[in-house]
């Protein structure tokens, strides 16, 4: 098991920013419920908002490249919605040279309910 860091690059079309910015933010949020995902920052460019980059780190290369991963519903919900949004991805896979963050197992469960949360949040926003 080698970890790995995944650096990807979005670049959204311009009149779909917003909506690709909450579909984005959505996958973070089921992503960082995979067990081998130990973080996820995700980053917009100031000058070009339709910029976004991903930095993620695993545990788990194998697991990252595998099926389970790739292929997850949270994954192809996320490739289904955004396909026609974006204008160019990029991704790259990198050897951390230094030890990676960790994330406690016992984090994994508010990271749920910070998800749930925030789910819920929207959907408040949303109807008031």
């Amino acid at each position: 098991m080698s970890e790995v860091a995944v650096l990807i690059r979005l670049h959204a079309k311009p009149e779909h920013t917003e909506a690709f910015r909450e579909h984005t933010r959505e996958l973070v949020r089921a992503t960082l419920t995979e067990q081998p995902c130990t973080s996820i920052q995700m980053l917009q460019k100031d000058e070009k908002p339709g910029q976004f980059l991903l930095l993620e780190t695993w545990a788990d290369k194998d697991y990252y490249l595998s099926d389970a991963h790739q292929q997850s519903p949270h994954m192809q919900a996320y490739f289904e919605a955004t396909q026609s949004m974006l204008a160019d991805v990029g991704v790259e896979l990198m050897t951390p040279v230094a030890p990676l963050p960790k994330v406690r197992a016992k984090a994994r469960p508010r990271l749920k309910a910070k998800a749930a949360a925030a789910d819920e949040a929207q959907v408040d926003v949303a109807a008031a």
